[in-house]
């Protein structure tokens, strides 16, 4: 069964107007990392986070959380196929509300 496995996420700009981001990652709509606070220009190791299994295809989301009194705000959605087993690192883009991100990942066998 193919895996999932995050290598690292890196934040080129801040979505949040203070230039620090809370940011989580959801997988198939599962919280699998964060949030961790996150500033422009900066790469976060993800190798922590242990690889996920999935069939077919998996959603890989990154978002930004806000305050309890407003919503979290999706950077974006990336569907990952099972056909990228073996095709080496990967780099999924999330450009939306000023936020600019990329998450680098692999598909294991």
């Amino acid at each position: 069964m193919p895996r999932l496995r995050l290598v690292s996420i890196a934040c080129r700009r801040a979505q949040d107007f203070n230039a620090t981001d809370e940011t989580y990652i959801l997988v198939d709509g599962q919280q699998v990392w964060g949030p961790v606070e996150l500033r422009g220009h900066t790469t976060q190791d993800l190798q922590e986070v242990q690889p996920i299994a999935f069939d077919g295809t998996v959603t890989l989301e990154v978002w930004e959380q806000d305050t309890p009194l407003s919503k979290d705000d999706r950077l974006g959605a990336q569907e990952i196929s099972a056909d990228l087993v073996g095709a080496g690192v990967k780099e999924c883009q999330f450009k939306k509300s000023g936020g600019d991100y990329s998450v680098y990942y692999q598909v294991i066998g």
